[in-house]
């Protein structure tokens, strides 16, 4: 499943390559300015699968029919952390994944530093990306391919990734079965934006996930 998943990445990841510096450069509004701040990460922990999952639920709650997780060897475990989601009404091939990474683990699949500046070079109108800085610094990277990638014309993909204080690296993929997924850019937007989504996080964010069932899958 995690193969199958990085392989999608990497497609991805060369089509942001080519598209990346005409992605749009909207800047965060002065009262956003005074208001940001890096939040006081002291006394944050590593986060659990669990706590994942209560992130997701608290921008996807309503649309979330669960969650789960398949067997990770211990070395694979120390490089990433993920939980996959079921949407409501979403097609049974759909996948859902939300992966966070320590820092600079992510090899390649976050894309860092600040968003380019519009670009003048052509650009594949079936592919849109787009980047928004991110209040307290970092930012969220949204590319979405209006076909599958599988070469067949059907289905969408989509791949969000953000980025924030102390190095926070998160993504999102959501490979659908139909051309426009479940889930909006905007709530990708917002679900990678939240600094609660990275490998360390505020203890409540855990204490929340344990309430919420998260499957174990083979």
């Amino acid at each position: 499943m995690t193969s199958r998943i990085t392989t999608l990445l990497w497609s991805a990841l060369l089509a942001i390559s080519v598209v990346l510096t005409g992605c749009s450069s909207d800047r965060p509004s002065e009262k956003d300015k005074s208001s940001a701040g890096t939040p006081d990460r002291s006394a944050f922990v590593p986060i659990t699968t669990a706590g994942i999952a209560a992130v997701v639920d608290r921008h996807l709650g309503e649309k979330v029919q669960g969650y789960y997780v398949f067997t990770y060897d211990g070395a694979a475990s120390e490089q990433e952390r993920y939980v996959g989601v079921r949407i409501r009404g979403a097609d049974r091939l759909d996948s859902f994944l939300v992966n966070v990474f320590p820092a600079g683990k992510s090899q390649g699949e976050v894309v860092t530093g600040p968003c380019a500046g519009a670009g003048e070079q052509d650009r594949d109108p079936m592919v849109t990306v787009s980047c928004s800085p991110v209040a307290g610094g970092g930012n969220v990277t949204i590319t979405d391919f209006k076909s599958g990638l599988s070469g067949k014309g059907t289905g969408g993909f989509v791949t969000a990734s953000g980025t924030g204080p102390k190095e926070r690296e998160a993504t999102a993929t959501y490979e659908s079965a139909v051309k426009e997924p479940p889930v909006s850019t905007e709530e990708l937007r917002a679900l990678l934006s939240d600094p609660d989504l990275g490998w360390e996080t505020d203890p409540s964010v855990n204490k929340a996930g344990a309430s919420i069932e998260v499957a174990r899958e083979q």
